[in-house]
Parts: structure tokens; C-alpha cells; sequence
């Protein structure tokens, strides 16, 4: 270690006795050089690493897989009806009219096209 390091190391070790006297509820300590060091005056529970992600219950991973296939299906059904629409001669809604009725998952493209901007 150089001596540069060293002085880096020994403020960080002050900053923990500092900072970690000022909040002895936290077991974890944000230096100024954006290092968490553990506070040496922290006597709880363990709370876990501040960066450290919880990941998510069972139940939340199917909600989130669930509604992921039912927006992707509401796209494809908007788009596809449409574009039948647009094919096939019949009138096609106006841009308010999109975004009244709530077609909010066609391309931003497709409502340029629809709103007569192309």
C-alpha cells in the first residue's frame, strides 16, 4: 500500500468512528469515497448490505410474468385491429380518439400514421 492509499484507508477508518458514534442505529456507514463500511458502534439486528437486493417473493415474479403477457397481448390485439382497419378501408380513429379509448401500447409511429401526420 502506498502511502497515498494509506492516508485514503486511515480517513475512511475515522470516518467510521465519526460517523458511526454520530448514528449508532445504522449498521452501515457511507464514506466519502463511496465505500460502505460496517459501523463499529452498531449493536442490532443485522440490515443486511445497502446494495444487497432482496429478490422478489414467488407471487411477485408471477404477478410481474402475468402481466407482461397480458399487455403484450392488448398490443397485439390494438395493433392488429388496427391495422385490419387501416387495410381495409374502414375509418380509422383520430389521435384523440386513440388516446380516449386508451390504445396506449401502439407504436408512436402508428399513431403519427393514424393521426394523419404521414
Amino acid at each position: 500500500m502506498d502511502a497515498r492509499q494509506h492516508i485514503i484507508a486511515e480517513a475512511i477508518e475515522e470516518q467510521r468512528f465519526i460517523f458511526g458514534a454520530e448514528n449508532p442505529d445504522k449498521q452501515w456507514i457511507l464514506s466519502d469515497w463511496d465505500t460502505w463500511e460496517r459501523n463499529p458502534y452498531y449493536t442490532g439486528p443485522d440490515q443486511g448490505h445497502p446494495e444487497d437486493e432482496e429478490p422478489p417473493a414467488d407471487e411477485e415474479i408471477m404477478d410481474m410474468e402475468a402481466r407482461s403477457r397480458e399487455e403484450a397481448e392488448w398490443a397485439r390485439d390494438e395493433r392488429m385491429a388496427l391495422a385490419y382497419a387501416r387495410d381495409n378501408g374502414q375509418p380509422l380513429p383520430s389521435y384523440g380518439e386513440i388516446l380516449d379509448r386508451g390504445l396506449f401500447f401502439v407504436f408512436p409511429s402508428e399513431r403519427a400514421y393514424l393521426a394523419g401526420a404521414f
